[in-house]
């Protein structure tokens, strides 16, 4: 391969990217560039709590101890400042060289052992929150919490998603639509033929029906 491989100097945030194209909505961001992600979180702030519902990022959980430095801390610092919670962190091992663990796939890259160096963090607004939009800045109308709890399902949180559905249930006059949503989320997040309803009832009744076997 001959091809020689140029890099831009031009740089540009987020923020700058949607106001220059007319972007008012973004419902997720997902950021992996290896060593500049706090960067990217700090130029998209204005997008973030405008829009964004939720968002995946790559987070390395040592470095510098200051308050700018692209580590865990600061950047999960930063979303809940922003009005995210942390719902997800898949954490990536690495073993030192004076004792090699196996490799997770194949390549040098992570380990099956060792000491965790970085992970994947994926944060969402709280749309099952009642007091959500008294606390941020921040409005859930009807499309936005479908949207979210389309999200939740997605990442395997459909406890997440079922909390916001019961609630739309509770106050809208679509009962029987949100029903049959709740009876379809079941059955993939619970891996049984129960309704909805009758989950929560034998749950109530009897919870240790849900330990260990």
């Amino acid at each position: 391969n001959n091809q020689k491989t140029s890099l831009t100097e031009k740089r540009i945030s987020i923020d700058a990217y949607t106001k220059e194209h007319g972007i008012e909505n973004i419902d997720f961001i997902k950021i992996d560039t290896d060593g500049h992600d706090y960067e990217v979180l700090l130029g998209a702030e204005q997008t973030l709590k405008r829009s964004v519902l939720g968002a995946a990022i790559e987070v390395p959980f040592h470095g510098p101890a200051h308050p700018h430095a692209n580590v865990f801390c600061n950047i999960d610092r930063f979303m809940r400042e922003c009005g995210f919670s942390l719902y997800v962190l898949d954490s990536y091992p690495c073993s030192k060289g004076a004792l090699p663990a196996q490799f997770t796939y194949k390549l040098p890259a992570q380990t099956t052992k060792g000491q965790l160096l970085w992970g994947d963090a994926v944060y969402f607004r709280d749309g099952g929150d009642p007091s959500y939009s008294s606390k941020w800045d921040f409005t859930f109308d009807t499309a936005r919490l479908h949207k979210l709890c389309c999200f939740f399902e997605i990442m395997g949180l459909g406890d997440c998603a079922a909390e916001i559905l019961v609630r739309l249930r509770d106050t809208t006059e679509h009962k029987k639509e949100y029903t049959m949503l709740l009876d379809l989320l079941v059955r993939g997040f619970a891996q049984t033929a129960l309704s909805y309803d009758n989950y929560i009832q034998a749950f109530d009744a009897d919870p240790t029906r849900l330990y260990p076997k």
